[in-house]
C-alpha cells in the first residue's frame, strides 16, 4: 500500500483489463470511479488495468466485507465499477473483473498483468470481433396467452434449436 500525504495508505481497485491502446486511457479521462476516485491506467506488456487508488482502511478484508453488507454502499460501488467497465468497452475491447478487486498497490498490478498475460490475451483474441447484448423481457404477471388447440409448438421447438445452432 502506498502512503498519500502524510496519513492515508491507499490500494488499487482493478476494473478491467484490455490492450494497451489510447482508447483506454481515453475512455476514463476524468471517469470518477468507486468512492468518486479517479480513474487511470496502469499497464505492463502490452495490457493495460483500469484501475484507480482507494482508502486501504476501507478495502482490507473485514472493512469490504461490511461494505458488500450494506445495500447502499454496494450498489454505489457496482454501480462505479460498471459506468468504468461501460465506459471503456463502449470504446475498445475490455475484460471485466469482479467487483471489489483490489491489489496492495501498481506494482501488484502490474505483477498481476504479467502473470496472467497469455490468459488475458488469449480471452481478447477470441472475444475480439463480438458483441455482448444484453435483453430484458418484461410480462405481465396477470396476462397468460390462451391455450392453444393446436399441439405441437413445444414438439417444434427443439428442431427449431437445432437448426439455429
Amino acid at each position: 500500500m502506498t502512503p498519500v500525504g502524510n496519513e492515508e495508505e491507499t490500494a488499487v481497485y482493478v476494473y478491467a483489463v484490455t490492450r494497451e491502446v489510447p482508447e483506454a486511457e481515453a475512455a476514463v479521462a476524468a471517469l470518477p470511479g468507486v468512492l468518486g476516485t479517479p480513474v487511470r491506467t496502469v499497464s505492463e506488456g502490452g495490457l493495460t488495468a483500469l484501475a484507480g487508488r482507494v482508502p486501504a482502511h476501507l478495502f482490507g478484508e473485514e472493512a469490504l466485507k461490511r461494505q458488500l453488507e450494506d445495500l447502499e454502499q454496494l450498489e454505489s460501488m457496482a454501480r462505479a465499477h460498471n459506468a468504468v467497465v461501460e465506459a471503456v468497452t463502449a470504446r475498445t475491447l475490455a475484460l471485466p473483473l469482479r467487483l471489489a478487486t483490489v491489489y496492495l498497490d501498481e506494482e501488484r498490478v502490474r505483477e498481476m498483468l504479467r502473470e496472467r498475460a497469455e490468459e488475458f490475451r488469449e480471452l481478447l483474441g477470441r472475444l475480439e470481433g463480438h458483441l455482448e447484448l444484453g435483453v430484458k423481457v418484461y410480462a405481465d404477471p396477470q396476462h397468460r396467452p390462451a391455450a392453444s388447440e393446436q399441439s405441437g409448438a413445444g414438439e417444434r421447438a427443439p428442431a427449431a434449436r437445432a437448426a439455429v445452432s
